[in-house]
């Protein structure tokens, strides 16, 4: 009866589960994850030393992420907490090395990492850092509670002493060889290899980290958590952790095998950075604080408390703390597995009275809950390697989310992260999985699929009778609710994210089976409808299951389909006084009372969809990724035929195409310029229009002094904008004198210096308007502005009209940019091949689709694709069969079709080719 009562009342638990353990563990595991409301995600504090690589959050970052992300969907009451660790002796040393004090230092990668982890999109409810007053207080609290209990010793033991410097060593600055299992580089502290704690005197042959030297030993007072007074408690605890076959194996075994030969543990340290100990005749020794990992695991407390001070509700914090029914779940690596389910269970038994010499509960606190699951992570490495920060072999987060924005990493690390098993990083298997699997699968689902709706209903149509393969679809999306938050429960995210894309494929393979590309005539319009409408409803129930694990992309997906605001909550970053009289500081905020639930939920006909919002700085930034080079796709033949510019106009606006199977960037158009007496209209509607076809990033070019001025406004206010400033060739005969054209280009290389304008150009030659008392003043020009492309380190962009060999000549006689590109080709295919020989970039526009261009064609045909890009040059050049109406990067798809077709590869693979080409000529956006 209570099995039953438990799944009629509580969403049904995965059939899986039922099968894989036995009745009394299914009733323990259901009362624990489907009754549950008070759920604390202890998130492991990245160290303030340096930026944070991508090895750190496969560990601790994405994994708490998506865990306490589908949490809230859930239902539950989630508290997530962390901040940055910064106390200890590396931080030290590297202040050292740099000059500047340890604060000074702490401050600046607190900063960094916070700001990482926003970008990341980590939902927490507070991020904060140990070096605040609260924090302090929190954690000389757990020590005096400890030591009045009798569970803080004091004890004398050998120190390290530097001979250089006279300076305590720290145990884990100091490497040897471990005398247990004879392991070359075990720690001070501990053994890598075999686990086991270590005394640095016991090393053999002990050599410091910091400059090799041997140590000197001497003899010091410090103060011993005595984990053996208190190893009955820990075992004990561990026994009923791993009766609930909740544990990751490695995780509960390595817990419990360090059980064998435990001993006390030191936790003061000889250091002059950190907290005091709280103890008279020790509170005011500058060189004697608190040891680095007593503290750092006293932050989720002291994160909490500070969480509830900062809500308005000092006491919220206790909800889950001091409530036996709420649950707490701890991420990070596998190397910190001992401070996680020993040092920091020891320290709450402790402060509890809870060991063999018993003792009462700190009255600050009360009795505080044990730890429900220690989840660690194993480590990531690199092409084969481990990280490391000080040989250079390593990826910082920054640099990941700057290039290829937070989805690529975060679906690498939910896909192919270290869950339970050593994972290699490699940059072939990032793009394999990225453009093959999320871009090839999920990406051309909501892209055909909102293609679609717009193109032929303008709207999400109604739902006709439901045929048996709709509803079969729509039967197994919905049971992945069940299966995929079954998994994430278990924190098994490679099975949950695996589960998702089986079913994006079933809806891809349903795509293929109804073909609604096909349904035309008018007696299958309703047919058509049904089937949009089932495909509508599945990207959004599939949309859901993806939000954990895809934030970002999920909010995307949402206006894409028509809904409006945030579809998931994302952090902020927060400037933050102290609440205790400290400096402020940066913290990671959130309101997430707005998280959706984890159900279907039926989308509504006649909710418009296709067509984006007004991109913002953010998500025009994160949809950067490339997609998909196995991506189906053919390339389309040139259509032939020509029609007049004033007739093509009268047709209205052209329609959007198809979207391509991998993003690629317009090189080269002119946002600041209307036609037909048109307003330029809404530059954001211009971008998130051609972002849903693939095109999500632009160069803006501003060739006059207006346009360039506008350019820098735009660069700076659009994130998927990058800028080119100069004047172009027509524009020199337009100065009054030598001196104002002069100022000119003054204004040019001022503007040029912008860190967003990566582009000298259009500057170059045009006969076609000038006669021969006009090229000389052209020519100076032309070598003026390729001098400050090199100067500045800048792209060159020429404008090539009639005038091929004097621009080539000038290339040669001035020396060309090592990026350089020829844009909107108009030669033959003689000057293709010049261009090509001198390493040139050559870009091609609408024209290459005009029935006349047959000349044109034939120059591409010998391009190689190293050398290939694509632009609309808009609002000119419109690409044929809209020849005369005004130009967008939307229509961008429309050209390159047509060059695959010359050039004879597939879509696909031209993209890639453009995007990678691009990417060589203008960095990270």
């Amino acid at each position: 009866m209570c099995r039953l009562e438990l799944i009629a009342t509580e969403r049904p638990t995965p059939r899986h589960w039922l099968l894989a353990v036995s009745p009394e563990t299914w009733l323990l595991q259901t009362s624990r994850i489907e009754l549950m409301s008070k759920v604390l995600s202890a998130v492991a504090w990245p160290y303030a030393n340096g930026p944070r690589h991508i090895g750190h959050v496969a560990g601790f970052g994405v994994p708490s992420d998506v865990f306490s992300r589908y949490m809230r969907m859930a239902g539950h009451d989630v508290l997530m907490v962390s901040g940055t660790d910064e106390h200890g002796t590396p931080i030290l040393v590297q202040a050292d090395k740099e000059g500047v004090t340890p604060r000074a230092l702490a401050d600046r990668f607190n900063r960094v990492i916070a700001e990482d982890l926003v970008g990341l999109g980590l939902a927490y409810d507070l991020f904060t850092r140990t070096t605040t007053p609260n924090h302090y207080s929190v954690s000389q609290e757990l020590f005096r509670g400890n030591h009045a209990n009798g569970y803080m010793i004091e004890q004398t033991q050998l120190v390290a002493i530097s001979p250089s410097t006279g300076r305590t060593l720290p145990d884990r600055y100091i490497e040897g060889t471990c005398p247990i299992c004879g392991y070359g580089e075990a720690r001070g502290d501990q053994c890598d290899n075999c686990g086991n704690q270590m005394d640095p005197a016991e090393l053999i042959e002990p050599r410091s980290k910091i400059n090799g030297e041997t140590p000197r030993f001497e003899e010091t007072a410090h103060f011993f958590l005595d984990l053996p007074a208190l190893a009955g408690a820990l075992a004990e605890w561990l026994d009923g952790r791993e009766a609930t076959g909740l544990w990751r194996p490695n995780v509960i075994k390595f817990s419990k095998n360090i059980l064998d030969e435990v001993r006390p543990r030191p936790m003061t340290r000889d250091i002059d950075w950190g907290i005091p100990v709280p103890l008279p005749g020790w509170e005011d020794n500058p060189n004697k604080k608190l040891y680095v990992w007593f503290d750092a695991v006293i932050g989720y407390l002291s994160a909490s408390i500070e969480w509830a001070r900062r809500t308005g509700d000092p006491e919220a914090w206790r909800r889950w703390w001091n409530d036996a029914d709420a649950v707490s779940y701890y991420f990070q690596g596998k190397d910190n597995i001992t401070f996680h389910s020993q040092i920091w269970p020891a320290e709450l038994l402790g402060y509890a009275g809870r060991g063999d010499r018993g003792g009462e509960p700190g009255a600050a606190y009360g009795v505080l809950n044990l730890p429900t699951e220690v989840v660690a992570s194993e480590f990531m490495t690199m092409e084969g390697r481990q990280f490391s920060t000080s040989r250079g072999h390593v990826i910082y987060v920054r640099d990941v989310l700057e290039r290829y924005g937070p989805d690529p990493l975060r679906y690498f690390i939910c896909a192919a992260g270290p869950e339970n098993q050593d994972s290699d990083f490699t940059w072939a298997e990032f793009v394999q999985r990225n453009n093959s699997e999320l871009v090839a699968g999920w990406g051309n689902l909501v892209n055909r699929t909102a293609s679609m709706i717009h193109k032929r209903f303008g709207e999400i149509p109604a739902a006709g009778p439901l045929e048996p393969i709709d509803e079969e679809l729509l039967a197994a999306i919905r049971g992945g609710f069940d299966t995929v938050g079954g998994h994430i429960e278990r924190q098994r995210f490679k099975a949950g994210i695996s589960e998702v894309m089986r079913l994006v494929g079933l809806a891809n393979g349903y795509v293929s089976a109804t073909e609604p590309f096909k349904l035309k005539a008018d007696d299958q319009r309703e047919r058509l409808g049904t089937v949009l409408h089932v495909l509508a409803q599945a990207v959004s129930d599939l949309n859901t299951m993806t939000a954990p694990f895809l934030p970002h992309g999920a909010n995307r997906i949402h206006q894409i389909m028509g809904g409006t605001g945030e579809f998931v909550p994302m952090p902020e970053l927060r400037e933050v006084d102290d609440l205790d009289g400290g400096p402020g500081y940066p913290v990671i905020m959130g309101d997430y009372g707005n998280t959706p639930r984890w159900e279907s939920r039926p989308v509504v006909p006649a909710r418009p969809s296709g067509r984006r919002p007004r991109s913002s700085r953010s998500s025009t930034r994160a949809s950067s990724t490339t997609r998909s080079p196995g991506c189906a796709g053919t390339a389309e033949p040139v259509t032939g035929g020509g029609t007049s510019g004033a007739g093509k106009a009268a047709r209205g606006i052209p329609p959007a195409p198809d979207p391509l199977p991998i993003d690629v960037v317009d090189n080269h158009l002119h946002l600041d310029i209307a036609r037909h007496g048109e307003e330029r209209g809404d530059v954001g509607e211009t971008i998130a229009a051609a972002a849903a076809v693939g095109v999500p990033r632009m160069v803006q070019i501003g060739c006059d002094l207006p346009g360039a001025r506008l350019t820098i406004g735009m660069i700076e206010e659009y994130a998927a904008l990058l800028g080119g400033v100069a004047l172009h060739p027509n524009e020199i005969a337009r100065f009054p004198s030598a001196a104002a054209l002069a100022d000119g280009l003054a204004e040019i290389e001022r503007l040029a210096a912008h860190p967003r304008v990566r582009v000298v150009g259009e500057t170059g030659l045009d006969y076609f308007r000038t006669g021969p008392e006009g090229q000389p003043a052209q020519q100076d020009a032309f070598r003026w502005h390729i001098d400050l492309a090199k100067r500045l380190g800048k792209t060159l962009q020429i404008h090539d009209r009639d005038a091929h060999d004097d621009v080539l000549r000038i290339l040669d006689e001035e020396g060309a940019p090592e990026r350089t590109v020829l844009h909107c080709f108009s030669g033959d295919v003689g000057m293709a091949q010049r261009a090509v020989e001198r390493g040139l970039y050559l870009s091609f526009a609408g024209t290459v689709t005009f029935s006349s261009a047959k000349g044109l064609r034939d120059a591409l045909s010998v391009v190689p694709l190293d050398r290939v890009l694509v632009e609309t040059d808009a609002p000119y050049l419109t690409p044929h069969p809209w020849r005369g109406a005004a130009n967008a990067p939307y229509l961008i798809p429309v050209t390159v079709r047509a060059m695959a077709h010359v050039l004879g590869v597939a879509v696909p693979t031209l993209c890639q080719a453009i995007a990678a080409n691009s990417e060589r000529l203008y960095g990270p956006w």
